[in-house]
């Protein structure tokens, strides 16, 4: 079924659901967000935006494990510290409402560092 959902679906229509699950999102419903994205992920799960979408909507939607798992799936790729922070940060917070405080502790130290490990600045990014 997911492979006859790729085939028919062209570029135009996943980028509504996109925008489409961007708004379900903004506008608080995180259960339609997340089932819209975890759509769009079983078509083409490449796109690590969808993931990390995907993630943080199951967190808003109290599915925390899933959404620590979505995160820890995305944490194990090469990515850049700006890629990096808001999934430890959220890794960090469902951890803590798992009641693994000190994970939780030891990610949001690790979200820190990164954070402070590279300054973004309007001709590039350049090293502390």
């Amino acid at each position: 079924m997911v492979l006859s959902l790729r085939n028919e679906m062209d570029s135009r229509a996943r980028d509504a659901l996109a925008v489409l699950a961007h708004v379900y999102l903004r506008f608080e419903r995180p259960d339609e967000a997340a089932a819209l994205l975890a759509a769009l992920v079983a078509i083409d799960p490449k796109p690590r935006w969808a993931r990390q979408a995907l993630s943080l909507a199951q967190l808003r939607s109290g599915l925390t494990e899933a959404a620590l798992s979505t995160a820890e799936s995305l944490l194990t790729e090469a990515l850049d510290d700006d890629e990096r922070v808001p999934l430890l940060l959220l890794a960090a917070k469902a951890h803590w409402r798992l009641g693994n405080e000190v994970e939780a502790q030891r990610l949001r130290i690790a979200a820190r560092a990164a954070a402070t490990t590279s300054i973004v600045h309007p001709i590039g990014r350049l090293q502390a």
